[in-house]
């Protein structure tokens, strides 16, 4: 502890004077410094923008939602992003599933068991 005292004290963040006492002031330019998080996911239509922007940081979804009508929300826009009449192999959509979320495989099975991508001899295409 009394190695840590000096350093926080040179840093700004304590200050020593009729005792000890906590400066506010580098925490809040800190704050102020902060780049602001992008919340948002390109091609969003505005009804999915309002969700997406609770589940979204820095262009990946921080959070799969738990509520279905907000799942189905995500879903619908992941689902954008495959074309139409094309199809994809497991690795592809992984690929492209995983530069949204960690868990691509939830993410898969949600978009089969919603309808939005259907699966036939493990090859996958937008319904």
């Amino acid at each position: 502890m009394r190695r840590v005292l000096p350093r926080l004290i040179a840093a700004g963040v304590v200050a020593d004077g009729d005792g000890l006492r906590v400066e506010t002031a580098p925490f809040r330019e800190a704050g102020r410094e902060r780049p602001p998080r992008q919340r948002e996911l390109p091609g969003a239509t505005p009804e999915q923008a309002r969700v997406l922007r609770n589940f979204v940081e820095n262009g990946r979804l921080k959070a799969l939602p738990v509520h279905a009508s907000q799942r189905r929300v995500v879903l619908e826009y992941l689902s954008t992003q495959f074309e139409d009449d094309v199809e994809y192999g497991e690795r592809d959509v992984n690929e492209l599933l995983g530069r949204f979320h960690d868990d691509y495989a939830s993410l898969r099975r949600y978009l089969v068991d919603e309808g939005l991508l259907t699966r036939s001899a493990g090859r996958y295409r937008r319904a």
